[in-house]
């Protein structure tokens, strides 16, 4: 690290000024291509940010991972960096290689000021990543509700799915994200899209028992009837729930989901009873039976919610 990268990443603005006077590289870069803007913007630094775009550091400039310090200060948070980045011409969508954005970042981090900032500067509110997810699906993945009502006020879709079908509804659902899934279904989420195995939010919530979100789906009007690729319908999932079967849990060789009846596991396999008669004495030795679950509190509310 040199000296100007030290000031610049504890904040000694008058330190990297004087440096920066001296003749020193405010491109140079470290052997993992961090330049010293990158380490101001990562550490929130925005006096010498300042000082070092002024004295020609490049704001586009990226690391051996493909990190720009826009991205860098996004994902942090830091909006008086990205700020300066911005009026310094940075690229707002530029993206790492797996396609998030510093808009992605900030909101999959539940940073509102660096994502409010962003979209003011015309970053795409819905450009996906390599795997489909957009910055409101990362942003409602991990219940960040304030960043989701911001995007779609930006005008961001709520019913964009990523490579799996999912959408932004369908994970909030999913993680147990009560908040992020009201403001969803306020902005007319369709409610019963599924994924491509047909399973809808109301069973992505069911299967984790989240009975919030799940009441909040049904008092938008989720059906109860839909059937995924299994065949199971949100109510059937309950159902077999209170009967004892491994919700959440499917049989790595038969494809049955959820479990039903005694589960047997081995080095992260589960297989289901008919699976596990298949096996000979001597290799069923080796597997755990975990046997029907009793019913918990939160599924009891649920198949009361549905009425099972």
């Amino acid at each position: 690290m040199t000296a100007l990268m030290f000031a610049a990443s504890n904040g000694h603005d008058l330190c990297a000024c004087t440096l920066l006077k001296a003749g020193s590289n405010p491109n140079q870069a470290k052997n993992n291509g961090f330049t010293a803007l990158m380490l101001a913007a990562q550490n929130g630094q925005d006096l010498c940010a300042r000082a070092l775009l002024k004295a020609g550091s490049d704001p586009n400039q990226a690391n051996n991972e493909g990190v720009t310090a826009l991205i860098k200060a996004a994902e942090k948070g830091h909006d008086l960096c990205a700020r300066a980045l911005l009026e310094a011409r940075a690229q707002v969508d530029k993206a790492v290689p797996d396609g998030r954005t510093a808009l992605a970042m900030a909101c999959m981090n539940g940073h509102e000021a660096c994502a409010l900032l962003l979209l003011s500067n015309d970053a795409e509110a819905d450009k996906q990543t390599k795997f489909g997810d957009t910055a409101l699906i990362l942003a409602v993945q991990n219940g960040h509700e304030h960043v989701a009502r911001a995007l779609i006020e930006a005008g961001s879709d709520p019913n964009k799915a990523n490579s799996t079908g999912h959408t932004a509804l369908m994970l909030a659902a999913q993680n147990g994200h009560d908040l992020c899934t009201h403001a969803l279904l306020e902005a007319e989420a369709a409610v019963d899209q599924t994924e491509g195995d047909g399973w809808t939010a109301l069973m992505c919530a069911v299967l984790n028992a989240h009975n919030l979100c799940a009441r909040a789906l049904i008092d938008a009007g989720a059906r109860l009837d839909i059937k995924n690729s299994s065949g199971d319908t949100a109510l059937s999932l309950v159902q077999k729930g209170m009967a004892g079967a491994h919700l959440g849990i499917f049989c790595d060789r038969s494809g049955m989901q959820p479990i039903v009846g005694n589960r047997y596991t081995l080095n992260g396999e589960d297989l289901c009873e008919a699976e596990f008669q298949k096996l000979s004495p001597q290799e069923q030795h080796h597997w755990a039976c975990i046997p029907p679950l009793t019913p918990s509190n939160n599924l009891r509310a649920m198949a009361a919610l549905l009425g099972s």
